[in-house]
């Protein structure tokens, strides 16, 4: 099992479909996290994510194409963390090569994944389109 990246707006491996066509959903986070847990979860897990990719790329001079060849989360079904704002579902990933860089998201308290184009503002209220992303 490898620990997805972006495909396509399917998670792979990860059992889970994103919401059809980009339509408002129901509430598809941890039910357990209020929301302001689930924004601080997501921002703490996506800077771990990144220093992680940065570390990776100082190493090897590249980063990961599968967030799973990070020895600090294999296996994924044990380490990996998984988004808040979409249950059951990893980060979303993509490794570019020409620059060498990386796209890393969480879909955002929307539900909806605006494919890691759109940036969520916090200021605007719990209910603001757009993804929490970190990129290099």
């Amino acid at each position: 099992t490898r620990y997805p990246r972006l495909l396509s707006g399917i998670s792979p491996g990860a059992g889970a479909r994103l919401p059809g066509g980009g339509a408002a959903q129901e509430d598809l986070g941890d039910p357990d996290l209020s929301f302001e847990e689930r924004l601080k979860k997501a921002n703490e897990d996506l800077d771990r994510l990144a220093t992680l990719l940065d570390r990776w790329f100082v190493e090897k001079e590249a980063y990961p194409d599968f967030l799973d060849e990070l020895p600090e989360l294999s296996p994924p079904e044990e380490k990996a963390p998984k988004d808040p704002f979409f249950k059951d579902s990893f980060y979303q990933y993509l490794h570019f090569q020409d620059p060498e860089g990386f796209l890393l998201y969480s879909i955002g308290p929307d539900g909806i994944d605006q494919a890691g184009e759109e940036p969520f503002e916090p200021d605007m209220g719990e209910d603001a389109p757009g993804d929490l992303i970190r990129k290099r």
